[in-house]
């Protein structure tokens, strides 16, 4: 028998101690990865974790490089067409640690070969999990970051801010970084990573546009928007197709009828710069026609407890005073600066003409006490900045508004809220008696409420379509878009 004499010693001459892979000296190796990786977003922590508790390759094995390596880097290409760097996905190191494994050609550094498997497998999965946890849930954190933006109040121990930012936002969980690392191995890797991409059409728009954006300054301008996309359900409308979008940086409403491909605008005044209206979604479920105002106690201290026992300013006003929490009805010669200054006491305005919310108010849970309404102060939809309320939004076109809740299939209580809104309610002072006005009290209406919600979602878009459809650039009135662009930086 030829050969009958050969064993394994007869090729210990081609034995290479740099292409030896050693367990051992792999896990040493990725130790050290992890401990010395200062990269610390929630994908890398998982990361980290995952890969110290020993936990299986997904990438390469004892019969070298799997094909869904290729897969990822092939696919990780589109991270060029949404305006980040190859680089803070590491991927020119995972290409060359490909090649290198593939073509074997290592160093004559002890364990060459241990540290690049560990390092081609550790990066493969880091640059995996930032992708998709980015492109889901976005790659900045807009609770920690815009609820870090304005201090509330401070002292020696402590900072407390505002609260600027409160979508309810899902958040990565391990059983969805697992979900995703076991869809590795599975048939439908690719279809996988392409299912977390946005789907808004206004995320779709802003994609398009950066293809062919050149100016540095507007490709970041995109880029920050697109990230606001992942951040919020831009095209979810209610059962009936109506959703109602106001942006706060065009000081604009936009109200979408999409069954009927209709869009209905109007001007908005929004908070100023110390009462930013918050960013928020929730659904209308109710409008209360000629509605008081519970004066904001900021309000009362600052501007109104100086008058306190001054009848004449409260008529003229049309304020009155009420216990809290009971809200009965009290003295207004007998509440004195300290006891307003308190917060014990609420100062309220009567509903009707002159009422700061005008003659109707929009209401939708929230954790801020934001509504949308009407307001008798109408000069201000004549100003182009239009950061003046203390949070609320004033729309420009109040009975529109309703109209478009309502439907025009309600005709007769359409009809009801028009006479009820241009109507003078007020008791009239004449010859030193009130004297009620000549109204017809069968046709006043107080409330509405919604039978369908209509959602509500105020956003922040820096670069948002017009009511013609063309997509516009308006100023960081906040100042947000700064604060988003220093956490996006480390992606450019």
């Amino acid at each position: 028998m030829i050969n009958k004499t050969i064993s394994l010693s007869s090729f210990s001459s081609l034995h290479n101690d740099d292409y030896v892979i050693s367990s051992k000296y792999v896990f040493k190796s990725l130790k050290s990865i992890v401990n010395n990786d200062t990269s610390n977003t929630i994908s890398d922590r998982f990361v980290k974790k995952y890969y110290s508790k020993g936990k299986p390759f997904l990438w390469v094995s004892y019969d070298g490089v799997s094909s869904k390596a290729d897969s990822l880097v092939e696919f990780l290409e589109i991270i060029d067409s949404i305006g980040f760097s190859r680089s803070a996905f590491r991927i020119k190191q995972i290409n060359a640690d490909i090649e290198r494994l593939r073509s074997l050609n290592f160093d004559s550094t002890e364990k060459s070969i241990s540290r690049t498997i560990a390092r081609l497998e550790y990066n493969l999965t880091r640059a995996l999990l930032i992708y998709c946890k980015g492109q889901r849930y976005g790659f900045t954190n807009p609770n920690y970051t815009l609820n870090h933006f304005d201090v509330k109040d401070s002292d020696s121990v402590r900072v407390n801010f505002k609260k600027l930012f409160d979508v309810k936002s899902l958040h990565p969980t391990d059983s969805f970084y697992n979900s995703i690392l076991e869809s590795v191995n599975s048939d439908n890797f690719i279809s996988t990573l392409h299912s977390f991409s946005p789907q808004s059409s206004l995320y779709r728009r802003l994609l398009k546009e950066l293809q062919t954006a050149n100016s540095p300054a507007y490709r970041k301008q995109i880029i920050l928007n697109m990230e606001k996309c992942r951040w919020m359900s831009m095209d979810k409308a209610s059962k009936y197709g109506k959703l109602i979008i106001v942006n706060i940086p065009s000081y604009m409403l936009y109200a979408y009828d999409i069954d009927n491909d209709s869009i209905l605008t109007m001007k908005i005044g929004c908070g100023s710069i110390k009462t930013k209206t918050p960013i928020l979604e929730s659904n209308i479920y109710r409008m209360d026609i000629n509605p008081i105002w519970i004066i904001p106690q900021s309000i009362v201290e600052r501007d109104i407890a100086r008058h306190a026992g001054n009848l004449n300013y409260f008529q003229t006003h049309r304020y009155y005073i009420c216990k809290r929490p009971s809200f009965e009805r009290v003295n207004i010669a007998s509440v004195s600066y300290s006891m307003l200054k308190s917060g014990n006491y609420a100062v309220v305005q009567e509903g009707g003409e002159g009422n700061s919310l005008g003659r109707i108010i929009f209401r939708f849970a929230n954790n801020f006490s934001v509504y949308l309404h009407d307001t008798s102060s109408r000069l201000v939809f004549g100003h182009s900045d239009r950061r003046v309320s203390h949070g609320c939004i004033r729309v420009q076109y109040p009975y529109l508004l309703a109209k478009f809740l309502l439907g025009n299939d309600n005709s007769s209580l359409l009809r009801r809220i028009e006479y009820s809104m241009t109507t003078d309610i007020r008791p009239k002072l004449i010859d030193s008696v009130l004297v009620e006005p000549d109204i017809d009290k069968r046709m006043l209406i107080k409330s509405v409420d919604l039978i369908q919600k209509v959602p509500i979602k105020i956003t922040y878009f820096t670069l948002y379509p017009d009511k013609t459809g063309n997509l516009t650039a308006y100023g960081d009135v906040y100042g947000y878009d700064k604060a988003i662009l220093r956490e996006l930086s480390w992606y450019f």
